[in-house]
């Protein structure tokens, strides 16, 4: 999937999520559990880079980049509770490829968490 693709995939994803939370949670979220673990390292940073000039350009002020980093590697933290809480309260049956789902999630996003050392953050 080319970077173009993945970053219209994260403009809708966040359109689709689209609610008053702390900035970069649904980015990271998707690219955290989403993407495959090696093409997020790959991306990641040009697609944040990408998502902060958009909200400049789209009239936010007083939001540097670093900040909107630092947001990103914070937005990591929530992969692991939001997997676990979809597996215990999903309503579909059970099968080898929901496991499989919500354990690449998980994996994914202890990955990233990781990578990014978001728990020196807080």
């Amino acid at each position: 999937m080319s970077l173009t693709a993945l970053t219209t995939r994260l403009e809708l994803a966040v359109a689709v999520l689209n609610a008053v939370e702390p900035p970069l949670r649904d980015v990271a979220y998707f690219l955290g559990t989403s993407v495959t673990t090696d093409r997020r390292r790959a991306h990641e940073q040009a697609l944040v880079a990408d998502y902060h000039a958009a909200l400049v350009a789209h009239g936010v002020t007083g939001y540097d980049a670093d900040r909107c980093w630092r947001d990103y590697r914070l937005g990591q933290l929530q992969g692991p509770m939001v997997t676990i809480l979809g597996c215990m309260y999903a309503r579909g049956v059970r099968s080898g490829r929901s496991d499989a789902m919500f354990l690449a999630m998980a994996t994914r996003s202890c990955a990233a968490i990781q990578d990014l050392r978001s728990l020196e953050l807080l």
